[in-house]
């Protein structure tokens, strides 16, 4: 299993919080930062990508699987987590940003009670999570989305972490690829993560 964000999108580079409504495509600089990432999938005999249903990440699997010869299926358990009434705000902004993280590091702690308002809860975000569980397979597969639903994934599976943004934030960079490996139960997981 291969963890695979999507590529730079247009409100990436606004830094406006994106989640449902608002629907970008990856800019032209996205688009280059997947067709480079594509050899380090070419000799993993990668035999299935899964997107998110959203453009950016939709673009983004379109262009992995055109290179791997692959077409990517669409599943919205992949959906980035619905953060309600925080979209469409700038992330730049420390109120709402503290509001953000604050949400996603409760859930990591244990803390599942917490919600975005308008948004999604915990349960919810819960149900997709499992879904993604289900589809692992021995079949290396990319699965294609979103930094705080992957963190989420992550860190509800057992990768320890100091925060969200340790992960995934804290360089604000886009399309980030590192190889990790985890083993959760007998399946392992890989992370790939190179900054560009």
């Amino acid at each position: 299993m291969f963890l695979q964000r999507h590529g730079e999108s247009e409100t990436n580079i606004t830094k406006t919080f994106t989640c449902r409504r608002l629907d970008p495509s990856l800019t032209e600089r996205g688009k280059r930062q997947i067709k480079d990432i594509v050899s380090y999938y070419t000799s993993l005999k990668i035999g299935d990508i899964i997107t998110s249903p959203s453009k950016r990440a939709v673009e983004t699997a379109e262009i992995l699987g055109s290179r791997l010869e692959l077409s990517p299926k669409v599943n919205e358990c992949l959906l980035e987590v619905n953060i309600g009434d925080l979209e469409g705000k700038s992330e730049r902004d420390p109120v709402f940003l503290r509001q953000f993280y604050s949400v996603v590091e409760d859930w990591l702690i244990g803390k599942k009670n917490t919600c975005f308002p308008g948004g999604e809860s915990w349960s919810e975000v819960e149900k997709r999570l499992n879904i993604i569980d289900s589809l692992i397979s021995s079949t290396p597969t990319i699965f294609v989305g979103h930094s705080t639903l992957f963190a989420l994934f992550l860190g509800t599976r057992g990768l320890a972490f100091r925060s969200v943004k340790e992960l995934f934030f804290a360089t604000r960079r886009y399309c980030k690829i590192f190889s990790f490996q985890a083993k959760m139960g007998n399946r392992k997981v890989g992370l790939c993560e190179r900054f560009l």
